[in-house]
């Protein structure tokens, strides 16, 4: 019985676990860093883009997701403007083909900096 038990709240903590990290995850946020461009060419011309934003706060890289359909509403090419520039990259962290990546779905989430501004912060407080 004590078995039972011992696995009964080792279970309960783990899913208490994952419902606190996906809460966590679902704030937004405001990462500042130099956008990298993908290492591996697209696919197909279908294919969304895929840059990169190392976060300097959990020292990960997230993938910046863009939608053909986002990129034709831009008002810019966000590969010949972003990549190896600073910016600001707002929106929430969720996972894309299992990797942390904040999906854009309008360019106001994206600020270009002239001036390097490493850092992360939360919107929500």
């Amino acid at each position: 019985m004590k078995t039972l038990y011992k696995l009964f709240l080792i279970s309960c903590t783990m899913v208490l676990s994952v419902q606190v990290n996906a809460q966590a995850k679902a704030k937004n946020v405001t990462i500042c860093n130099i956008i990298q461009a993908n290492d591996a060419a697209n696919v197909s011309k279908d294919a969304p883009l895929i840059l990169y934003v190392q976060d300097s706060v959990s020292n990960q890289k997230l993938a910046i997701v863009f939608s053909q359909s986002v990129i034709k509403k831009m008002s810019f090419n966000p590969r010949q403007k972003l990549v190896n520039q600073n910016a600001c990259i707002s929106g929430v962290i969720e996972m894309y083909n299992n990797q942390p990546a904040i999906i854009i779905s309008d360019e106001k989430q994206i600020n270009v900096s002239e001036k390097p501004n490493v850092n992360r912060k939360s919107a929500n407080g």
